[in-house]
């Protein structure tokens, strides 16, 4: 197994096309996605070199990864042949090499990482920590003008997206003890701010000016960060409902403490390494569920090229999975006890209602959001995410359906 999921899942979905258990068309659209994956992390890769100062360690992987690539690309073809000529031995021997060098990349990556990880973060939000990286480095004459402005660039689209996003918050009651609009709009303004010193230093050349913007910055992250950890702290103590029998149950419960029945099994997220930095949350994600946050970051740092496809699949294919299981734990789940009131019965069936139709939405989004490897389309996340989203909102309604069966029950 390699470290890329569409490749591993190619070499499970071969050995079944080769033993006669898997259609032609099937085996196509994952040899497909696994090349569009591969694809993407090249272009990833190789364009974010620009980026990079000089480093002895990126010279030394520069040919091994190069070497890696070309050998995947080189047995495509040859790979495809074998599999429709039904030459089982040669197909196996071919997705063994490419398996090789799947591994070689990863392993030549991680090297990058160790070597260029020597620097302390400034932040803990990977956008603006990046921005940090790259006028350090262009201050000590490391790095031209050209990364510099783009980065600037890309850092003042990702302020507006930030701005935009926390106009529509709505924070629950929960929230709103903690959230302070006048500190937020303070924090915001002096990011703001710093974005415009920079971009002023940039035209007129000033490097102190521009140290002096990004000092700014990392002043209103610092305050948005904070705002985030506690808008965090104001959920940790939430409840899901029982769908059988409306009572609440912590997050982490497997079996409903009021009837027993067991409770969808969500499982843990996928761990960050290398892919996604759950610490990078707008603030306007705040008091979503946390699945949809960890969703909602994933496709922000893979819009802004900081995931690699493989962790960004990884992350929709834990999501999909969490989806089907819960579709059959529903599925299997008792009806609720005979003597139970006709009115209550009523609401727990809306609270499946929504709970379904919610689930439909969400997988639609989710899907979606899979095909961007396939046809990197930044409308596709967008229309992914809108539909996950929707998704979460109609699974949630189900928490104040139940809570007004508790209501009727205990009044």
């Amino acid at each position: 197994m390699t470290e890329l999921p569409a490749y591993n899942q190619l070499m499970q979905d071969a050995e079944r096309f080769l033993q006669g258990h898997l259609p032609p068309e099937a085996l196509e659209v994952s040899l497909q996605a696994a090349e569009d994956t591969l694809d993407a992390l090249y272009i990833q890769f190789f364009d974010g070199l620009r980026f990079q100062e000089d480093h002895p360690v990126l010279e030394e992987v520069l040919d091994p990864i190069f070497q890696a690539f070309a050998r995947l690309a080189a047995q495509r073809e040859p790979l495809r042949e074998a599999l429709a000529g039904g030459e089982a031995e040669r197909a196996r021997e071919l997705l063994a090499g490419g398996s090789q060098a799947v591994q070689e990349v990863h392993r030549q990556f991680a090297r990058l990482r160790e070597a260029l990880g020597q620097r302390e973060p400034v932040s803990v939000v990977p956008a603006v920590d990046e921005l940090a990286r790259v006028v350090e480095a262009f201050t000590r004459g490391a790095l031209p003008e050209e990364p510099l402005a783009e980065r600037l660039t890309q850092f003042a689209d990702y302020h507006q997206r930030l701005v935009a996003g926390l106009a529509s918050l709505q924070p629950d009651p929960a929230e709103s003890q903690v959230l302070d609009p006048a500190e937020l709009a303070e924090a915001l303004e002096r990011q703001a701010e710093g974005v415009q010193l920079m971009q002023e230093a940039f035209s007129m050349q000033d490097p102190e000016l521009l140290e002096e913007g990004l000092a700014v910055v990392l002043e209103g992250t610092a305050g948005l960060v904070n705002l985030q950890q506690r808008l965090e702290g104001a959920h940790q103590e939430k409840t899901r409902p029982c769908l059988r029998c409306g009572a609440a149950n912590a997050l982490a419960s497997r079996y409903c403490t009021g009837c027993q029945a067991q409770l969808p099994d969500m499982g843990p997220p996928p761990q960050s390494g290398p892919g996604i930095v759950t610490s990078d949350l707008d603030p306007a994600q705040a008091g979503l569920p946390e699945n949809l946050v960890i969703l909602a970051e994933a496709v922000e740092q893979v819009r802004d090229g900081r995931l690699e496809p493989g962790e960004f699949r990884k992350t929709v294919d834990w999501l999909l999975g969490n989806v089907e299981k819960s579709r059959q734990q529903l599925a299997g789940q008792e009806e609720p006890p005979e003597d139970t009131p006709a009115d209550q019965i009523e609401s727990l069936e809306q609270a499946r209602s929504a709970l379904l139709a919610g689930m439909d939405d969400f997988e639609e989004g989710l899907q979606l959001l899979a095909s961007f490897l396939e046809r990197p389309d930044p409308g596709r996340l967008d229309h992914g995410m809108e539909l996950a989203r929707q998704g979460a909102a109609a699974m949630l309604e189900l928490e104040t359906i139940v809570q007004k069966v508790r209501e009727r029950r205990f009044s």
